[in-house]
């Protein structure tokens, strides 16, 4: 450098620039990376001119700066080199700025990552795992350990997790860390679980309370951080770090570890909710059975005495003769009645079998059409003086369809009887869909010009003890346990229930035969 301008001066901490020229002609090398001069003059001489180009450098005063230099060649009429034209500017500034927006970026996007992973499904010794690899890399810590809360004695015992860059190197740590077990404020591990917060230990050949200090010192272990994994307020477990090398604190690590920590913790809060969600199904599932055991026993012990009061009043209406009429009239009341209570106990005892897993199916070849046929002649009777048109439709050379035909008649009985139920005049139709080439059964539909149901009914009417009709009157009675039956019954065979209806129109009840379960087509 031949000349330079006060300012150039003041980059490097001179009072003039006749002070700067006598040191660089002294053999002062500003440039900290050894070569980085010859370097630049090198690009400098192959392109002719470099723009912003960065580098660290010494002042004076021995502080480090960073400067851009952009720089021509300016060569003679033979197309030598002569001389360097060039710019220099102070950019420390901007260059602490850019680090540090850099390094939130990092933070940020290491806190992402460890939310996500926190709260993937993945089991928890995967997702601390994940972690530790991470932070060791982030961080450039070449030794990274988990340690958890064994809740039964309050001490911090070895999850066998670990980053190791030098696994050779740091072998014997890990086996003598994993026989120890730490008690609240012992080590650097037991200082962070009473703490609850971060520690940085500067030196543990040096801290009187790191118990590993000795065998650290053989294995040129020096700086140690730690830091809690917190599930609400209670520490969970401790991720503790090593270095070569003696190191201060730094607040921003503390403060983003932290964050990290806390991230963990969702990991083991899920996996706490999941154990308890767990328990309370398995509890749940387990009343529900003895809840149905019961209804199943009680139904079975209700029915015999039941059944007993039914035929003596039958016995005795046959002997109606010798009695007077309102006799005749109670007997015929006790004797409807009790059938109505046999029907209910039916239904519920139905339902206790389903939910039991006690009902069983008994497969067989069954004619759809015979038993459309039958379940709706059984059924006329009830329309009763009321102006409904009753029928089935069947398409002829009906394929045989594999299920339990007793099962089957079952739902169908139900929802006919429904359908006729809320229906007051027009019409209630079987109809049986089938396709067009195989003649296979694809579909039983139950339409009817009743009452009709209202979107937000739909699904609840299935629900045990529900019905489409919700008024205190209860003008069409009945126990709201029909299609809850019908639909588990469905379900057991293979089949399954749609239903498609409007207010004051009528409903469309369909079983849907499907090939896989127990329905086979034959």
């Amino acid at each position: 450098m031949t000349s330079a301008n006060p300012a150039l001066a003041r980059i490097f901490g001179f009072g003039s620039p006749e002070g700067l020229l006598e040191q660089l002609k002294g053999g002062f090398d500003p440039y900290l990376a050894p070569g980085r001069r010859e370097e630049i003059l090198r690009l400098v001489e192959g392109s002719g001119r470099v723009l912003e180009l960065h580098s660290e450098v010494r002042r004076k005063d021995r502080q480090t700066i960073w400067i851009s230099e952009s720089i021509a060649a300016v060569r003679d009429a033979q197309g030598r080199v002569e001389r360097y034209d060039g710019v220099v500017q102070d950019i420390t500034s901007r260059k602490k700025a850019f680090d540090l927006l850099l390094s939130q970026t990092e933070d940020i996007r290491l806190l992402e990552e460890v939310a996500v992973a926190a709260n993937s499904a993945n089991p928890i010794e995967h997702v601390l795992q994940y972690a530790l690899d991470r932070i060791c890399a982030y961080m450039s810590w070449p030794v990274g350990h988990v340690l958890l809360l064994e809740e039964a004695t309050g001490e911090l015992v070895s999850a066998r997790l670990w980053h190791m860059d030098r696994p050779g190197v740091f072998d014997e740590l890990r086996k003598v860390s994993e026989r120890y077990r730490f008690r609240s404020g012992e080590g650097l591990p037991g200082r962070v679980l009473a703490l609850g917060k971060p520690a940085w230990i500067t030196n543990v050949v040096k801290d009187p309370n790191f118990p590993r200090s000795g065998l650290a010192s053989e294995l040129g272990v020096r700086g140690a951080f730690g830091f809690p994994v917190m599930a609400g307020r209670q520490v969970v477990a401790v991720l503790e770090f090593f270095v070569d090398m003696p190191a201060e604190p730094e607040d921003t690590i503390l403060e983003v570890m932290g964050n990290v920590g806390t991230q963990l913790g969702r990991a083991f809060e899920r996996r706490k909710s999941d154990h308890e969600l767990r328990a309370a199904m398995t509890a749940a599932e387990a009343a529900s059975t003895a809840k149905s055991h019961f209804l199943a026993n009680m139904s079975h012990e209700l029915r015999t005495p039941l059944n007993s009061v039914i035929g003596f009043a039958g016995f005795l209406l046959k002997k109606a003769t010798a009695l007077q009429p309102t006799e005749v009239t109670y007997l015929e009341r006790i004797q409807a009645n009790g059938k109505h209570l046999l029907g209910l106990i039916d239904q519920v005892l139905d339902l206790s079998k389903v939910e039991a897993g006690e009902m069983k199916l008994q497969i067989v070849p069954v004619e759809l059409g015979r038993l459309v046929h039958d379940t709706v002649e059984q059924l006329r009777g009830s329309v009763g003086d009321r102006p409904i048109v009753v029928k089935s439709e069947v398409p002829d050379g009906l394929a045989s369809i594999e299920t339990d035909g007793d099962k089957l008649k079952q739902v169908l009985i139900n929802l006919l009887g429904n359908a006729l139920k809320f229906t007051e005049q027009g019409s209630v139709t079987v109809r049986v869909a089938a396709d067009e080439q195989t003649r296979r059964p694809m579909r039983i539909d139950v339409i009817d010009t009743g009452i009709g149901i209202a979107t937000d009914r739909r699904e609840v009417i299935f629900e045990a003890f529900q019905q489409a009709e919700t008024s205190a009157s209860r003008k069409y009675g009945g126990t709201g346990l029909g299609l809850t039956i019908s639909r588990s019954l469905c379900r057991l065979m293979g089949f399954h229930i749609k239903v498609e209806s409007e207010v004051g129109r009528g409903s469309t009840f369909s079983i849907v035969l499907s090939t896989g379960g127990h329905g086979r087509i034959g």
